[in-house]
């Protein structure tokens, strides 16, 4: 039988590695998709057709879009039983929030650094790694004050959903819509599994169960439905592999490895800094970081 198995997820959890590891398994194919379903689509058309949309991300967003439309297809053939004698699988991924945001800023620093040599421009910084360095704290501590002014971040998710341009309306927001999307995608982690997952695929969390080694699993008739964590995806791909009958993984394909990349070190320096620190124990105290074991 052949296994079509999507591994959904918000970027940065080790997607690219699964995928490789699972299109390697005979009778497999494997796709990912970081937004999925109608809802996301159109979301993504706003984006892809703004000019204010940086040529960086318009690109990858065009692609993005492509991919997702026709991921989204596919899983409505299986829930409308038209996908013949192939199974569905999909397999989602979780990450403490803050090495993710360390992660994701590496993988995209070419449409960042921009706005971070914005905040250098503002404080008289030349443009060295250094300055992008600085630049990375300010930002860290600008952030931090923001969430604080709401509350904490479960808090200004929650105004969020009531009140959708009370960030874009925002004093210190507002002048840059560099600095406005890099706080959006920082808040991605803490919303994604309600405002997308839960969307687009129609099932919560508090619906899975553990099957041991801490593997959340759902089985939805449709499709069965696996829930990772990214820092155990060594140990728990051999568990779902089993779970989902996709045949033994032993082995999961290292790709698209951050630590190399562009800036890497210098990110990764200004995540050791106070301000990063303080900023870290902003996402500790979210409903996130409890659920997922990350406080």
């Amino acid at each position: 039988m052949k296994h079509v198995v999507v591994v959904y997820q918000f970027g940065k959890v080790a997607s690219t590695s699964l995928v490789a590891t699972l299109n390697a398994l005979p009778d497999v194919e494997a796709v990912q998709a970081h937004f999925l379903g109608r809802a996301s689509l159109k979301e993504m058309v706003d984006l892809i057709v703004d000019p204010g949309t940086g040529d960086y991300f318009h690109r990858h967003q065009v692609g993005q879009f492509i991919e997702n439309a026709r991921t989204t297809r596919l899983i409505q053939a299986h829930r409308q039983g038209l996908a013949g004698d192939a199974a569905l699988s999909i397999i989602t991924l979780c990450r403490d929030p803050f090495d993710w945001f360390r992660s994701s800023l590496i993988q995209d620093m070419a449409g960042y650094r921009p706005v971070l040599e914005g905040l250098q421009a503002s404080a008289g910084d030349d443009g060295d790694e250094d300055s992008i360095r600085k630049a990375l704290e300010r930002m860290f501590a600008l952030f931090a004050g923001i969430i604080d002014e709401f509350g904490g971040i479960d808090a200004l998710i929650e105004r969020q959903a009531t009140d959708k341009k009370c960030l874009s309306g925002h004093a210190a927001l507002s002048a840059s819509r560099g600095l406005l999307a890099m706080f959006y995608m920082m808040l991605r982690p803490f919303s994604w599994f309600e405002a997308h997952y839960r969307t687009a695929i129609g099932h919560d969390l508090t619906e899975f169960r553990d099957i041991g080694g801490a593997v959340l699993y759902r089985d939805a008739g449709w499709s069965k439905l696996i829930l990772l964590r990214y820092e155990d995806l060594g140990d728990q791909i051999g568990i779902a592999g089993r779970k989902l009958g996709i045949g033994p993984v032993e082995e999961l394909v290292r790709e698209n490895l951050s630590g190399g990349k562009e800036m890497a070190q210098t990110v990764a320096a200004a995540f050791r800094s106070d301000a990063a620190g303080e900023l870290h124990a902003r996402f500790r105290a979210t409903a996130y970081a409890r659920r997922f074991g990350y406080a």
